[in-house]
């Protein structure tokens, strides 16, 4: 595999992850602790203070907030630096880095290329990161039943999958076949009328 496919592979992931989470119902639902518990079953921990599913839950209504305001920077800003941020040791589960703590932005002005770059820490980040990156691409399914959280692959995707997206198909050409026999029906009725005066 190709550098440029082994990041695409990976960003996939990370953005099915993200839907992954995202879609965990919210506190209240009778689902939710059980595929919180999932989630960190099939991926792991998000940070090592956050492996108990009622974390996961939290972090999971945090992420749907921060999708539903994309629009709204500041917040969504406020909670990715939350999430960057360099664990301070007196908060509890403050020290869960190790001493000393590690940051997640690594600024590197020695060097020629005085570049700064992210060290992913773990998986809160990773999923944060991805978060960043495919922000104008988040969005949520436009099939009346579904509305899921999803990711699109391309900027008119409208549907979270292919059954969504065939069963508005067959709505739609439902919903045209009615109107146009409406339609003919209605022509039909005036044509009856019109021979009759004639």
């Amino acid at each position: 595999m190709t550098d440029k496919s082994e990041t695409r592979a990976y960003r996939r992931g990370m953005q099915h992850r993200l839907a992954v989470l995202v879609n965990i119902p919210r506190r209240g639902d009778p689902e939710s602790l059980k595929r919180a518990e999932e989630f960190l079953s099939h991926y792991g921990p998000l940070r090592k203070d956050i492996k108990d599913a009622s974390s996961v839950l939290l972090m999971a209504e945090l992420f749907r907030v921060a999708w539903d305001k994309k629009e709204s920077t500041e917040e969504v800003s406020r909670f990715l630096e939350n999430i960057f941020m360099v664990p301070m040791t007196e908060r509890p589960g403050g020290n869960f880095y190790g001493e000393p703590a590690l940051p997640a932005l690594m600024v590197d002005l020695i060097s020629r290329r005085r570049r700064f770059r992210f060290k992913i820490r773990d998986l809160l980040d990773a999923l944060a990161m991805e978060f960043i990156k495919s922000r104008k691409m988040l969005s949520r399914c436009e099939h009346p039943a579904c509305k899921r959280y999803f990711v699109k692959q391309h900027s008119r995707q409208k549907f979270c999958g292919t059954v969504c997206s065939e069963e508005h198909i067959k709505q739609y050409q439902a919903e045209w076949v009615r109107k146009d026999r409406e339609k003919q029906g209605k022509g039909k009725r005036h044509a009856k009328r019109n021979r009759r005066k004639n």
